[in-house]
């Protein structure tokens, strides 16, 4: 879950663990895994702005299309 920072902002897990291992290590801030990291973090948001988008058009073609009623012919029975 999303934790707040000290001003009461919401972070998301992702940076929250980025700045938790950054913070905890100076080495690792000069390192290929804070480089992935970094990169990883940027590549998540993406994929999640994605998503949004991609919600958004679907909700945008259900509207521009009404839905219609349906005829259909029924059977007389013998």
């Amino acid at each position: 879950m999303a934790k707040k920072d000290s001003d009461d902002a919401v972070k998301c897990p992702i940076c929250e663990m980025f700045d938790c291992l950054m913070a905890h290590c100076d080495r690792v801030k000069s390192s290929k895994f804070a480089e992935h990291l970094r990169g990883a973090r940027t590549e998540v948001l993406l994929a999640i702005r994605s998503v949004i988008d991609e919600r958004i058009e679907t909700l945008k073609k259900e509207t521009a299309t009404p839905k219609r009623a349906k005829k259909i012919k029924v059977k007389e029975a013998d």
